[in-house]
Parts: structure tokens; C-alpha cells; sequence
């Protein structure tokens, strides 16, 4: 609970400027809702809707697949109609009221309204929030259970800290096996084993069949990551994945997390 609620303040701060004590009702209201949000969009019915879309054209599942998500959006319209009350062109506090004046500044624009910023904080606040939360509570037990791991990230950051301050994320580079670790963390992870739904644009020949245009395509990021042809020990939790002979950093082409292609 203490992760959730910070991460859940620091996006806060960065959609409404807001930040909240951590017994606040409203902070607690927005880990409640949002978490509901996500439970609702990852259930059978939101998956089966997802891939037959027709089917959200019957009144009672499509009242149903909304019926809670309804909370964190009735939550996110609150803060929408007091930034739009309170906004200063002179002043801007936080992300809404930069969307806000983006709306302003393109007014013929369908992408800029505010359906689309209802959209897009919540998107914010399901992937800031509950993802992070679960990727730092498994970063805390991959750390727990390989001790040798975890000492030689304490050292490389001592090492370039002095101990003198946290690490920054200008210091990014000079960590090339804490970098590392981070990576296969998120690998080993396989956070969204699906990626969100694509569809092809144009007729694609692929492995002898052909792909009509407006097909639908489901990304399965877990093939990837867990992909022998790819990894020296896909099994295996293993910082050397994204590690050359010298001890830098490398990055993978295989290393996809959370989606695949344009979103």
C-alpha cells in the first residue's frame, strides 16, 4: 500500500499538481478507482469485446464492460472542470492545464477535446499507478532473493555516488549494471504478456499468407521476451542479457515490455 500511494502521488502531481497525505480520502478514492478501472478492463468480457467490437453495440454488455470504469472517469472529470474553471494562460500548473490550452490553441482539431484528455489521464493513471507499483514490488523481491545482485547495484551506485546522495537519472549511463538489472527485471516480469490490439493498414504478405487490410493484430510480447533464439537463458534472471564482454550496457531489439509497433 505505501508504493501504491506514492506512486499514486507523484502521478497525481503530475496530471493535477495535486499531492495528498497518504490517509487522504481522495488519494485512497483514486487507488480505489483506478484499480477497479484496471480489474474492469482486463476482464473476459472486456477481452472478448476488444476482439469482437460489434458486440459493445448490445445495450447490456456495453453498460456492462462500462459499469466501472465509469468511477475513475467521474473521478478524472472532477479535476478536468476545475482546471478548465481555474486556468491561467500565464501560469500552468501540471499536465491538464497544458492539454487544456492545447484545446484552446487548436479548436478546429477533433484530436484536442476533452473526451481525449478523459482518455488520456486515465491511460496515465492505470499505467502510472498499478503497473509501476507491481514492477517495484517484484523489483524488491528479485532483489531479496538474489543478495549477490542486489550487492553489486548497492556498490556501483556507492561507487558513483560517493554515498552522498540518491542516484539521479543523469547518472544513468555511468550504471551500466544497475541499467541492467532494471531491463531484465522487466523482463523476467513480462508485465503485459499481450500488448494493446493493432490492425494492419495495407494488405501484408507474411510467412506465405496474406493479411487482409484492417485485420486485427494481438502482439504476444511474452513469445519475445522468453524467446530462446534471442536470449542466452531466457529462463533465467540474468543482468548479462543487456551486458557486453566489457561490462557496458546493451540494449536488445527483443527487449519489448509493455506494447510493440504504434499505439
Amino acid at each position: 500500500m505505501f508504493l501504491a500511494c506514492a506512486l499514486g502521488n507523484l502521478i497525481s502531481s503530475v496530471l493535477f499538481g495535486e499531492h495528498f497525505d497518504y490517509q487522504d480520502k481522495k488519494l485512497q478514492e483514486l487507488l480505489t478507482y483506478t484499480s477497479t478501472f484496471i480489474t474492469a478492463i482486463k476482464s473476459p468480457l472486456s477481452t472478448l469485446c476488444n476482439t469482437v467490437p460489434a458486440l459493445l453495440k448490445v445495450p447490456v454488455i456495453r453498460r456492462q464492460v462500462l459499469k466501472r470504469t465509469k468511477f475513475l472517469a467521474t473521478f478524472v472529470k472532477k479535476y478536468i472542470k476545475y482546471h478548465k474553471e481555474t486556468l491561467n494562460p500565464e501560469s500552468q500548473r501540471d499536465y491538464m492545464d497544458h492539454y487544456l490550452m492545447k484545446i484552446k490553441e487548436h479548436e478546429t482539431d477533433p484530436d484536442f477535446c476533452d473526451t481525449s484528455l478523459l482518455a488520456i489521464v486515465t491511460g496515465l493513471l492505470a499505467a502510472g499507478t498499478d503497473t509501476m507499483t507491481s514492477t517495484l514490488k517484484f523489483s524488491l523481491v528479485v532483489m531479496a532473493h538474489y543478495p549477490e545482485i542486489q550487492a553489486k547495484v548497492q556498490q556501483e551506485i556507492d561507487e558513483l555516488t560517493k554515498s552522498l546522495r540518491p542516484p539521479e537519472i543523469t547518472d544513468k549511463p555511468y550504471l551500466p549494471y544497475t541499467n541492467a538489472v532494471i531491463h531484465e527485471i522487466q523482463r523476467v516480469l513480462d508485465l503485459t504478456p499481450t500488448a494493446l490490439f493493432h490492425a494492419t493498414n495495407e494488405e501484408v504478405k507474411f510467412r506465405g499468407y496474406t493479411i487482409p487490410k484492417g485485420t486485427t493484430v494481438i502482439p504476444f510480447i511474452t513469445s519475445v521476451l522468453m524467446d530462446p533464439s534471442q536470449w542466452e537463458t531466457p529462463e533465467e534472471f540474468n543482468p548479462g542479457h543487456f551486458l557486453t564482454e566489457d561490462g557496458e550496457f546493451r540494449t536488445r531489439a527483443a527487449f519489448l515490455v509493455f506494447s510493440a509497433g504504434k499505439n
